[in-house]
């Protein structure tokens, strides 16, 4: 099993879990989480998951994807964490949460989700990463609505 750590936007650890890595290559790792697994929080807190999740942790961009399926393995939806590239060692994937996020539903219809907490710390990251922030998430939208790239539900049944 692989440590996940997931860093808050000033690089302070937020949160962590467990995962098994299912594939590797040069441009992204897919860990696949165990149902029930559980996520400890920084503040002691600790939270217990009943769904299936594959997620997506890349080299070069910046986002996550988290595949997200119910107990009886039916597809939910995909939850897109906006994140720096991920750093890996010593059998750890980390990464910086960057504030927002995008959920994908089956239809194709998404909420961007933390927009207020974002704009609330903005200020606190550069100009170079709010800019970043700001292209990917545009480029996301761009892929959800052509339903390609990581979007394919296609690709799913896979």
């Amino acid at each position: 099993m692989t440590k996940i750590i997931s860093y808050d936007h000033k690089h302070q650890q937020y949160k962590t879990w467990k995962s098994e890595i299912i594939v590797e290559n040069r441009e992204y790792i897919i860990t696949k989480n165990v149902v029930p697994f559980e996520i400890t929080y920084s503040i002691g807190k600790k939270k217990e998951f009943q769904i299936q999740t594959f997620i997506t942790h890349f080299f070069h961009e910046w986002f996550n994807i988290i595949t997200v399926y119910n107990i009886q393995g039916e597809f939910q939806h995909w939850y897109v964490n906006i994140t720096t590239p991920i750093t890996v060692g010593n059998n750890t994937i980390s990464y910086d949460d960057l504030l927002l996020d995008l959920r994908i539903y089956p239809d194709y219809t998404w909420d961007v989700l933390d927009q207020d907490e974002y704009n609330e710390f903005r200020h606190e990251i550069s100009p170079e990463v709010n800019k970043t922030i700001e292209q990917t998430m545009e480029k996301l939208k761009k892929l959800v609505s052509k339903k390609s790239g990581y979007f394919n539900k296609e690709l799913l049944e896979k």
